[in-house]
């Protein structure tokens, strides 16, 4: 195994579903070719593969895949490595319901959707529903090709993207102020109510506490006076205790302390009960109760006082509301006229390389026998990319009515360029049947580009004809043997084999063996 920083799908197991009772196959990386006679059970493979990372629903009990992808952050999700290279392993088992293990720690299928997101892309004959073929790859892609041919490209991009976000939360902001504006004096007559609310209340911390310990004393004042005075008359006779002690020839020193502070701490209490009769119960509770909504109403008095600075600070911003949308109103206007400037100068670059980029979109498409598409650059609004758009011309064709090998192929083209000049996908191709229904000069084409590919990618890719496995660096059959479906990786001689029996069957073996392994001698 190469050491590279793109994921890896190193193992698959499969414990029964509907074609395979056991499956238990390693990869390596590049291209994997999945070939079998129809109806072993190739799309079920790919489907168990793509079940374990949710974007399918688990077709077997069990599917188990370790996965290398150095760049997932799965700190986030509680999932901690000592190595980024070690081996992810994903677990999907199925009972009464389904569950999804991430190194056997628990997790929802969304969650673990949204962690592996964008590691699998798979293209098969329902790609029209994705609509990857969007105006924004293809401006990723020119912009892309650009700052490959020239550095000064690239630092407009950036400023603009940064101006343009700037742009935008200011615009959020002065909406806001606005929306304010249109119902400010309700909004400064609610505030005011509340400032004086919360103001006249003078809040004071711990004072809810402290009444609360009142109320609690003058609930229980005559019970705690008589209590308090019968023990204090009963410590005035203490002293004949440490004397008579004293007399025997013990020492009553502790004793002594030990009254002396029961003594004080009874005086103390008496004290506060004293000050208690001074006190209006009425007001006590009327306090008590006033505390009581505010702190219901904003948690705790601490949080109150809190709001109560927020009230203040919105009151006097308010008053400024006109100078704020007037300071924001420049600052838009200055901003824009930036990022119109900075629209100019990209769409300059656009145009001047645009035809360099159209010519190399032309050679892939010619390399996959397509027609030569074409880019037409539009005036868009603006966004953070720029106020252009790109448009896909297809000569006579709309890219609607393409057949699902031509969009297949189109697709393909668009991702050497992605290869070569984005560099940002890491993932791994899953590509079901692409070869179906082409002609042996396509397959053959298609089969050059997946191995292109493959030097940047780990792809597997069921396939039909020839070109495909005999290009392979791996090769995988599916088969069945005692009516039960299996899979296994092959060695050479049997991918001779298995290529000689997709070239001709069972007639004509020999020169189908020959040929074959003139296919797999040229790729060496």
């Amino acid at each position: 195994m190469r050491d590279f920083n793109n994921a890896q799908i190193t193992r698959l197991k499969v414990r029964q579903n509907a074609v395979f009772e056991k499956l238990d196959l390693e990869f390596k990386d590049g291209l994997s070719a999945i070939s079998g006679a129809s109806g072993v059970g190739k799309s079920v493979l790919i489907a168990s593969l793509l079940g374990a990372f949710g974007l399918k629903e688990s077709n077997a009990s069990n599917i188990e895949v370790e996965l290398i992808a150095p760049f997932l952050d799965t700190e986030e999700y509680g999932i901690f490595r000592e190595d980024e290279h070690e081996p992810l392993v994903i677990s999907v088992i199925k009972k009464e319901k389904t569950r999804y293990f991430l190194n056997q720690t628990s997790l929802s299928k969304n969650t673990l959707k949204a962690l592996l997101k964008g590691l699998i892309k798979r293209l098969s004959n329902d790609r029209f529903s994705q609509n990857e073929l969007n105006d924004i790859l293809m401006l990723s892609l020119l912009d892309g090709y650009i700052q490959n041919e020239n550095k000064a490209f690239s630092p407009l991009l950036g400023a603009l993207e940064e101006r343009f976000t700037r742009l935008e939360n200011l615009e959020k902001e002065r909406r806001l102020l606005e929306d304010k504006k249109r119902f400010q004096k309700d909004l400064e007559e609610r505030l005011n109510f509340e400032k004086m609310k919360l103001e006249r209340l003078d809040l004071k911390e711990d004072e809810y506490e402290r009444l609360l310990e009142q109320k609690k004393l003058l609930s229980s004042k005559e019970k705690l006076n008589d209590k308090i005075a019968l023990a204090l008359d009963v410590l005035e006779n203490t002293h004949k205790i440490t004397h008579a002690l004293e007399s025997v020839g013990h020492s009553a020193e502790f004793l002594k302390s030990a009254l002396l502070e029961a003594s004080a701490l009874l005086e103390k209490e008496q004290a506060k009960l004293e000050e208690c009769e001074r006190l209006d119960i009425e007001k006590v509770l009327e306090r008590l109760g006033a505390l009581s909504g505010i702190i219901k109403d904003y948690g705790s008095i601490t949080h109150a006082k809190e709001r109560l600075g927020h009230v203040k600070n919105e009151l006097h911003n308010l008053k400024e509301i006109d100078h704020y949308c007037e300071t924001y109103h420049k600052e838009i206007e200055r901003l824009k006229t930036e990022c119109l400037k900075l629209c100019d100068q990209i769409s300059g670059f656009r145009k001047e390389y645009l035809a360099g980029f159209n010519a190399l979109l032309s050679t892939k498409a010619k390399d996959l026998l397509l027609k030569s598409p074409s880019l037409v650059l539009e005036e868009a609004p603006m966004s953070e990319k720029g106020a252009q758009k790109l448009v896909l011309n297809l000569q006579n064709s709309q890219l609607e009515t393409l057949s699902s090998g031509e969009y297949s192929r189109l697709r393909l083209a668009f991702m050497l360029l992605e290869m070569e000049f984005l560099k940002d996908f890491k993932g791994v191709l899953v590509l079901d049947e692409m070869d179906s229904n082409l002609s042996g000069e396509e397959s053959l084409a298609v089969s050059k580009a997946l191995e292109t590919l493959s030097s940047h990618s780990q792809i597997f890719a069921i396939s039909h004809q020839v070109h495909i496995p005999a290009l392979a660096k791996n090769h995988i059959l599916v088969f069945k043997e005692n009516h039960k479906s299996l899979a296994k990786t092959l060695n050479n001689e049997e991918r001779v084999l298995e290529i000689a029996r997709m070239i001709g069957g069972s007639e004509n073996i020999e020169s189908a063996i020959s040929f074959a392994k003139e296919k797999l001698k040229a790729q060496e």
